[in-house]
């Protein structure tokens, strides 16, 4: 082999190698740790003048909640510590703030931990909080109270050393799910007159009891009655109006239905309209499991004003909450 073909082996392996280490670099980048990605971001700044206050809404089996807190101050006001106190509330316990520990906090001079910022900037900060969840089933909510403060901060409600702040911040527990778009025909029709409220799944007339947990009651009349009634068991409540329905959560769902169960019926004897908010619990068990209510609303109902054969096609459109 010559010198010059020697030399070319070696240029082609060096142009090889670096193609190697490029690849690998390009993989680097690509399969690094996963971005942040929050919850919910809370921002504070000098300028605010009242409390920040927010909620978030968390299913049962959420494990972590994501929360980005950021403030931005002047030089005039500059901030050094970050405070989190933490309270809440399950079964028939509420607790009061405790100072909140988290990883790279440490501790002031009254055992209260706090994250120092002040070598990083002490007027613009954002900081990342991977809160880990309860796992209590009992858990109503979780509360946080944050704070940025130049020195140490004693207890929620102080103004010693504040600078900007307080960040009102509550997770509530029991998200539900929504299923839209239920209907429930008219029993005199061909179609699907009954609604197993267990596995939110519509049914012929012709299925068992059981899964009539809301059946039609039309008779044969022209117009259609929106009425319904159970067979199985399962009771309702109907929900006063001003029930939050966006916003409710399975402890919420269940307590509306117990403080008004004296009032419960397996037969609706007024016509369901738009809007009407009921709450289910299923099959009149005597326990109060969370997963025995059920959240429904009326969204839509349809009446063709005729009777017969093909013709009563009318249904109550429902959402169900669980």
């Amino acid at each position: 082999m010559t010198v010059s073909n020697h030399n070319h082996l070696r240029f082609l392996f060096f142009l090889l190698l670096l193609g190697v280490l490029y690849s690998c670099k390009k993989e680097d980048e690509t399969t690094g740790s996963t971005p942040f990605v929050p919850d919910k971001t809370l921002p504070l700044t000098i300028n605010l003048v009242e409390t920040v206050k927010d909620t978030g809404y968390v299913l049962r089996s959420a494990t972590q909640y994501g929360m980005r807190l950021s403030a931005l101050t002047n030089a005039s006001a500059p901030f050094h510590r970050l405070y989190i106190f933490k309270k809440e509330q399950y079964g028939t316990t509420s607790t009061t703030f405790e100072t909140y520990p988290y990883a790279g906090f440490v501790k002031d001079n009254a055992e209260n931990w706090y994250k120092d910022i002040s070598i990083q900037g002490d007027t613009n900060e954002v900081v990342d909080i991977i809160h880990s969840l309860s796992t209590r089933t009992d858990q109503y909510s979780e509360d946080f109270y944050i704070v940025f403060t130049s020195g140490d901060y004693s207890a929620p409600g102080s103004t010693t050393n504040l600078v900007i702040g307080p960040i009102e911040f509550s997770i509530q527990y029991g998200l539900l799910t929504e299923y839209t778009a239920k209907r429930v025909y008219n029993y005199q029709g061909t179609q699907t007159p009954i609604l197993n409220l267990y596995n939110v799944t519509t049914y012929t007339a012709s299925t068992a009891d059981s899964n009539r947990y809301i059946m039609d009651m039309d008779s044969v009349t022209t117009a259609f009655e929106r009425l319904f009634v159970s067979k199985n068991g399962t009771r309702f409540v109907r929900v006063p109006v001003g029930f939050n329905y966006t916003r409710a959560t399975d402890t919420r769902v269940r307590d509306t239905y117990e403080n008004l169960s004296s009032s419960s019926f397996t037969e609706a004897t007024t016509p369901v309209q738009v809007g009407d908010v009921y709450i289910a619990k299923l099959k009149g068990v005597s326990t109060t499991r969370l997963q025995d209510y059920v959240l429904l609303r009326c969204t839509a109902y349809f009446d063709n004003l005729q009777t017969g054969t093909n013709r009563n096609n009318d249904f109550i459109q429902w959402s169900v909450k669980k």
